[in-house]
């Protein structure tokens, strides 16, 4: 397979006890001396291939990773044995025919009295849980087990690029390259997408990489890779001139967007709406044609808006964006945009920290506003824009000079993308900030942010704090 030198892989003679095991039934690698040991009991181990070259593979993990443990490298260990004992298999004459899907042909699936069971290489139903690690030989749901959870997906990948044409020695070649590099405490997901990485670094043809993806599918290991799109600014132009939107002016809006996903979007689209009577749109539809995984677009002509004179001073311009992409499988969200009118009279601070929310970490992030201002918080306002995925993922809180703290955000949302608007014009907190009237303004005002549960991540790009009196328009 072509792994040799300093990824040269068991490049040395291994030794081997045939009488191992104190004679039970059982066989196992020693990572300490780099030997493997049979033993005997119903069948003899070393009569039934599939188990010598599983037990070969645990030594295959040792070579190339000295640090395999953890995570679900129990797992992943055994169900990789299992996959090497089966992808030789294929290679004898009657691979195919005979019981392909089965692993330990010989020593278990025997009719009458097996000596044991076996193991299995088509557990179709067995599902990942990202809150779970994976040992050895566990029982999971469904009545399979933790080994087979791995098994599958690779030996199913096998079968598939095979019929594609694609060879038993090149998707071996993958799977044992995408092994390097990584230490302890491996997971499944982790796991499958290095070899995604690897499938796509060693093959030009991209049906390689979809293969192994959709059996990771498959067993939740990996989710459907999906284009994600989110605003990454708002800029704004009134017809007044002066920077400030006001009743009787109108608006050019541009809301450049950015794909946060795991796959391209496909002719993205967006129309922009408002259900305020006073506030009517002019331009509605804008296109941001095909925007790439990581990248930005602009959208083909500005959005324009225009507030009625009758429309309260100080009172925010709500619209909604309606975002569509990925043509035919009709993927859409929905961007809140706040739009501020007048110039607030009282006291006002923000800022821009952007920056990344540590994943599944209850203590989060805290950020600090130093407010020097006369009088008493009254009216509160707080401006909060995080992109996030899943919002359901999110606390939020403020916490005051006094050390009054209000929960703004109690991870409810579930799914929904980011939390952008403003307490509590158009975002409801999970606590009235009335709780924080009659405290002074001054002094050290504090946002706790943090994500609660894995895999999604978000970024506090700006926030602030507003105790306003009164608004004055042009």
């Amino acid at each position: 397979l072509g792994f040799t030198g300093e990824k040269g892989i068991q490049a040395l003679s291994i030794q081997v006890d045939s009488d191992g095991y104190g004679g039970s039934d059982n066989s196992y690698f020693s990572p300490m001396d780099n030997h493997i040991a049979f033993g005997h009991g119903c069948v003899d181990d070393n009569e039934d291939s599939d188990v010598i070259l599983h037990e070969y593979g645990h030594a295959i993990h040792h070579s190339i990773n000295s640090n395999w443990s953890g995570g679900d490298t129990g797992a992943m260990g055994e169900g990789f044995g299992d996959y090497w004992a089966a992808s030789y298999s294929l290679s004898t004459p009657n691979g195919d025919q005979f019981n392909k899907n089965q692993v330990f042909n010989w020593d278990g699936h025997g009719e009458g009295n097996p000596c044991w069971p076996g193991r299995v290489l088509d557990a179709f139903g067995a599902q990942y849980d990202s809150t779970k690690s994976y040992g050895a030989h566990q029982s999971i749901a469904g009545g399979f087990q933790s080994d087979e959870l791995w098994s599958t997906p690779l030996f199913q990948s096998l079968l598939a690029l095979r019929q594609a044409g694609v060879s038993k020695e090149t998707v071996d070649a993958i799977i044992l390259e995408a092994h390097f590099g990584l230490g302890s405490g491996v997971k499944m997901p982790e796991m499958a997408s290095a070899i995604l990485a690897t499938a796509h670094n060693l093959q030009d043809n991209p049906a390689v990489g979809e293969a192994f993806l959709s059996q990771f599918v498959k067993h939740k290991i990996l989710k459907v890779p999906t284009p994600a799109i989110q605003s990454v600014g708002l800029e704004v132009k009134d017809s007044g001139g002066n920077g400030i939107a006001d009743p009787g002016e109108s608006l050019e809006i541009l809301v450049p967007m950015k794909n946060i996903g795991t796959a391209a979007g496909s002719a993205v689209t967006a129309v922009l709406s408002s259900s305020d009577p006073n506030v009517r749109v002019l331009q509605a539809q804008a296109y941001y044609g095909d925007i790439s995984m990581g990248a930005e677009a602009a959208q083909s002509a500005p959005y324009v808006v225009e507030i009625d004179s009758a429309f309260e001073c100080g009172k925010e311009v709500a619209l909604n964006l309606h975002v569509q992409f990925e043509k035919g499988r009709a993927l859409s969200t929905d961007l809140t945009i706040s739009i501020p009118t007048g110039v607030a009279q009282g006291a006002s601070l923000s800022a821009e920290p952007k920056i990344e929310i540590p994943d599944n970490d209850e203590k989060g992030i805290v950020e600090t506003l130093d407010l020097s201002a006369e009088g008493k918080a009254s009216n509160l306002k707080v401006i909060l824009d995080i992109t996030h995925p899943y919002r359901g993922d999110l606390s939020v809180s403020l916490e005051s000079p006094a050390g009054t703290k209000v929960l703004l955000h109690d991870r409810t949302g579930g799914s929904t993308d980011n939390l952008q608007g403003m307490y509590p014009e158009t975002l409801v907190p999970a606590e009235s900030l009335s709780k924080l009237d009659g405290e002074a303004l001054s002094g050290a005002w504090k946002l706790h942010v943090s994500d609660n549960a894995n895999s999604d991540k978000g970024v506090l790009n700006s926030w602030g704090i507003r105790a306003v009196t009164g608004y004055v328009c042009q």
